[in-house]
């Protein structure tokens, strides 16, 4: 599949940001939010067969989304602040030879990847600027990171081991999973994402006990989305790293003895750990913060314990 870059262009957004606004705080959790890009692939069918018709309507529409996320058009002021200036985000267009439904419908990852970045906005949603942008210092407070750093957080001999998979679900086998997982003691009705990741848990233990002597998953880590969690909630919309790591943990000498489905119920009690309750209590006083340089300071001292 060839990919043809035609064009790069730095948009800005339609209508200036307002000057009360021109600073947007960084919470805690964007301090410490890892330096990650983590790609979206988006598919839409386009509404005209003429491409620069398409390519037009896709860059207004681009323009008019930026002026509600306005932060993605500024600029890293410093470790407390992004400068909303409106310089705007970059936008690429390109062309691709090939059948786009096959991309989709027969999905490779390495075909995937030639498609990014890419960033078609087709639809404009109807919110106020408050609905999408949130101050979260009140909760979560900004720290000073001047003598803390996350670079080397993990030792390069485990960087090295990450590997990247993609595997695909067929609807009906998870919802035979769920199913299946319960009508097990530990969990009612878990999720599918609770579901899936439990049953390649139980994989990734079973393997490991196989091929490394001594050495066994003890902790899975699972992002937790905290918007709905807090109250009041916050909107969903809203932007910024409002996450937060839940760990399931146990005792080595348990690894043995656990199956996928009191997998899934470690993962769905460290989730509803966090509630409105335990997040206030947990980043009351910089105690996030601690507990990440704590966790540093044991990183950098051994190789972690391997997890999922």
């Amino acid at each position: 599949m060839e990919v043809q870059i035609i064009s790069k262009e730095i948009l800005k957004p339609s209508s200036s940001t307002p000057q009360h606004r021109r600073t947007y705080k960084l919470s805690i959790l964007d301090q410490l939010a890892p330096s990650l890009y983590i790609p979206i692939i988006l598919f839409y069918s386009p509404p005209c067969e003429n491409l620069c018709k398409n390519s037009d309507h896709l860059k207004k529409s681009f323009s008019r989304t930026l002026t509600h996320f306005y932060p993605f058009a500024g600029r890293v002021k410093d470790d407390f602040s992004i400068d909303c200036n409106d310089d705007g985000a970059a936008f690429i267009e390109a062309r691709v030879s090939g059948d786009m439904s096959m991309v989709i419908e027969q999905a490779d990852i390495n075909q995937q990847q030639q498609l990014l970045p890419c960033s078609p906005y087709a639809k404009i949603s109807k919110l106020s600027t408050d609905q999408v942008i949130y101050d979260c210092t009140t909760l979560f407070p900004p720290q000073d990171l001047s003598s803390f750093s996350l670079h080397n957080f993990m030792k390069e001999e485990v960087l090295s081991e990450i590997v990247t998979k993609r595997f695909l679900f067929d609807g009906s086998k998870v919802a035979a999973l769920r199913h299946e997982v319960g009508n097990g003691p530990s969990l009612d009705r878990p999720t599918r994402f609770i579901a899936v990741s439990s049953l390649i848990l139980s994989a990734m233990m079973t393997v490991t006990r196989e091929n490394e002597a001594g050495q066994q998953i003890s902790a899975a880590t699972i992002a937790v989305d905290l918007r709905r969690r807090l109250k009041p909630p916050v909107p969903e919309q809203s932007i910024g790293n409002i996450f937060q790591v839940a760990i399931a943990n146990w005792p080595e000498s348990e690894s043995n003895a656990l199956n996928y489905n009191s997998l899934a119920g470690k993962l769905d009690e460290s989730i509803r750990k966090m509630d409105d309750e335990y997040i206030r209590k947990f980043h009351a006083g910089g105690g996030y913060f601690n507990f990440i340089k704590r966790a540093r300071e044991e990183a950098m001292k051994e190789k972690p314990s391997a997890g999922m």
